[in-house]
């Protein structure tokens, strides 16, 4: 949610023309390279955009006192700000606040959301990029004490990546620190007793004085470290990281005062790691894009989150994001002075290999490559290159996450193929499956999933391909000619499933938007049986199916999810009980 900025303008019953010339006279200008400058190769302070020169024949009247209101305190825009004042906003408050001087000013901004912000306004008249003329002496001084505070701000910025982790050990002490240093903190890490979850997990944190458990039914890790996100209050906090089965994670924050514990707030985001401040801003990724950017900030105090608009500032955190010890030992990063070296070589193997089947071997060179974003992951891509009768055939770089270093083969009676397994940025598996032409090499197929089998014609199998129950039936696979492909209706219909533990049968499909996880726990089920009697309300559950109890599919929905047709994992199924209830099954191939 963005941040709620009130701005209070108060137009006096005259201005003196003339106090526009003379502003302009004695006009004193930051250091053109930090405020003036408007090129990408110059400025990273300023919104970024082209020049154009101001028609001076326009009169621009600017409010004698205008004032901006931000979470952090309210500035007066027509006088100088204090300095300490400034110290307690986050860097997109900061921005807010420069880019306000100019746009009070008539500064015209390409930035789309700097735009609509400022036009919500009657006195934003936007009329210029070169506003610069413009500027009082005044603008000019707080332009270049935010500045100052800018980069000084991001000194103060820390990297989660550097935090120690306190939860891989089953029991852990940790002193405290700042106002809490005579206390101690216990931290206790065990597995959950729940079937049916992802890495069940339980954390304990005990001071002596009190104790709060944490629960994890459905991860793919749990984080815990212990640091001070906020140093002007007198509390201690500790982030609990719950990485989703898919990028998205949650971190929840706990507060230490006095020895008591209690839960303060959480937020989502993508990626586990993230940027904080000491100030109680804390910056992370968080978008759709598929880009993983720094692009939020979350202030804990306000428990609001907001969208950095300023692309100057998601560069340089992306830049003290990746510029850190953490990321530079997994990533083998050295000082290399090459500008074009965005990413530095992890790995390089060869194979020899008939792909052609001409009786024949070609050499395949393939060289795996750093992640430049994200250190979690081995490798972001890598670059093939097929030697044919001693010329190279292609040589050509394909972009993934990778964990291990290895090109697989298969054997098909037309020609060898190639792959390389892709982990995917959100833990979702994919394979990317290549043959040699005449031109070099092409890609032929793209599969969802760990590669598990294949067949003299070509049909593919992956972990997807089959539900994890105990029959294992088969509902996705593909064919290396054909793409993906799905069993008749009369190979799959009728066929039984049958799970180890308890199974909640839905109404409807499109319950939780189809992400509703119908395995559960034996107590989990005890406890929804016990709310569903106790309940008047419709709670959309048809049934909850014992442990080992047979169901008979009766349909499967491959157009469920219609943005993304090839989906191929956690595909519902409706299923008929022996007592004649039918019902919605979630989540059961490839279902995390």
């Amino acid at each position: 949610m963005r941040k709620k900025v009130v701005i209070t303008l108060a137009i006096l019953l005259f201005i003196v023309f003339t106090g526009c010339t003379n502003t302009e006279k004695n006009n004193i200008k930051p250091n053109e390279s930090n405020v003036t400058t408007d090129s990408k190769e110059n400025d990273e302070y300023k919104e970024t955009t082209e020049s154009k020169e101001v028609n001076d024949s326009k009169e621009i009247k600017v409010a004698d006192v205008q004032i901006l209101s931000l979470d952090s305190g309210e500035f007066n825009l027509t006088e100088i700000f204090n300095n300490n004042d400034l110290e307690k906003l986050s860097l997109q408050e900061l921005s807010l606040l420069r880019n306000s001087i100019y746009a009070k000013n008539g500064y015209k901004f390409s930035t789309e959301e700097f735009h609509n912000y400022f036009s919500k306004f009657e006195w934003y008249k936007p009329i210029s990029k070169d506003v610069d003329k413009l500027l009082s002496q005044i603008d000019n001084e707080n332009i270049k004490n935010i500045i100052l505070i800018e980069e000084q701000s991001e000194s103060w910025i820390k990297n989660s990546k550097d935090d120690k982790e306190l939860s891989r050990e089953m029991d852990v002490m940790v002193p405290l620190f700042g106002p809490a240093e005579k206390e101690t903190l216990y931290i206790t890490r065990e597995k959950l007793d729940y079937e049916g979850g992802n890495l069940p997990t339980k954390i304990t944190l005990n001071t002596g004085h009190n104790k709060k458990v944490f629960e994890s039914t459905w991860n793919d890790g749990i984080y815990v470290s212990v640091v001070d996100f906020n140093e002007n209050d007198d509390e201690i906090d500790i982030y609990i990281t719950e990485t989703g089965t898919d990028i998205g994670c949650t971190t929840h924050i706990y507060k230490i005062s006095h020895g008591s514990i209690y839960p303060y707030t959480r937020f989502e985001h993508f990626g586990k790691d993230f940027l904080y401040d000491g100030k109680g801003n804390i910056y992370y990724w968080f978008n759709t894009t598929g880009k993983s950017i720094i692009n939020t900030c979350f202030n804990y105090k306000t428990r609001e989150s907001s969208n950095i608009w300023d692309q100057s500032i998601q560069t340089r955190l992306n830049k003290l994001f990746k510029d850190t010890e953490a990321y530079k030992e997994n990533t083998n990063e050295t000082n290399s002075t090459e500008k074009d070296d965005k990413r530095i070589k992890v790995a390089e193997l060869n194979y020899y290999e008939d792909l052609d089947l001409d009786g024949n071997k070609e050499e395949i060179n393939i060289v795996f490559k750093a992640d430049d974003v994200d250190s979690s992951y081995r490798a972001s891509a890598f670059i093939i290159s097929i030697k044919k009768n001693g010329k190279k055939a292609l040589h050509h770089e394909f972009n993934c996450y990778i964990w291990d270093y290895e090109l697989k083969f298969i054997s098909c009676k037309d020609k060898m193929y190639f792959y390389v397994q892709d982990e995917g940025p959100s833990d979702d598996p994919n394979a990317t499956i290549f043959e040699l032409c005449e031109d070099g090499i092409n890609v032929v197929l793209r599969v969802g999933g760990y590669i598990i089998d294949y067949d003299y014609d070509g049909n593919i199998y992956t972990s997807y391909s089959y539900t994890n129950d105990k029959n294992k039936v088969l509902l996705t696979y593909y064919n290396i000619k054909d793409g993906l492909k799905h069993p008749s209706n009369d190979e799959i219909i009728g066929k039984i499933l049958q799970y180890n533990c308890n199974m909640v049968l839905y109404k409807k499909k499109n319950i939780a938007g189809g992400h509703r996880v119908s395995s559960i726990s034996e107590e989990h089920a005890e406890t929804l049986k016990r709310e569903i009697a106790a309940s008047n309300i419709d709670t959309g559950i048809v049934k909850i199916a014992d442990i080992n109890e047979s169901v008979k599919i009766v349909e499967v929905d491959y157009d469920f999810y219609e943005r993304f047709p090839n989906m191929v994992r956690n595909i519902p199924i409706k299923v008929e009980t022996k007592d004649g209830l039918s019902g919605w099954l979630f989540w059961l191939n490839g279902g995390d």
